[in-house]
């Protein structure tokens, strides 16, 4: 059998078409989804440190620690072979994260 470029890149065609979709979903998975979970682990974590730490200090903190956080969970995005893991923890940590942010910053007595 004779390749010509048009086959070889049809054959490439037909591959990057079916590992596109995946891909685009894991990456967009691990930056977007990725960035918000840490948003607000960071803003939950900022808001229960505030009650040891002064509150500047407790933002300061986790913003710092949120980078490392965040890139701990881009590795883990890409290392992880099942897709659907990456978007249940990205898809649904976030969302969890900062509705449990919300109720620690709610004063005790409710309002």
């Amino acid at each position: 059998m004779r390749f010509t470029w048009t086959a070889i890149a049809r054959i490439g065609s037909r591959a990057f078409g079916q590992r596109a979709l995946p891909t685009a979903s894991r990456i967009t998975a691990a930056v977007l989804g990725g960035y918000l979970l840490v948003a607000g682990l960071s803003a939950l974590a900022a808001g229960a440190l505030a009650r040891v730490l002064p509150p500047s200090e407790a933002v300061v903190l986790m913003g710092m620690l949120g980078f490392l956080i965040y890139l701990a969970l881009l590795l883990w995005a890409f290392a992880e072979r099942r897709l659907v893991r990456v978007l249940v923890v990205t898809g649904v940590g976030g969302p969890l994260a900062f509705g449990l942010a919300e109720l620690l910053a709610r004063p005790w007595g409710g309002a």
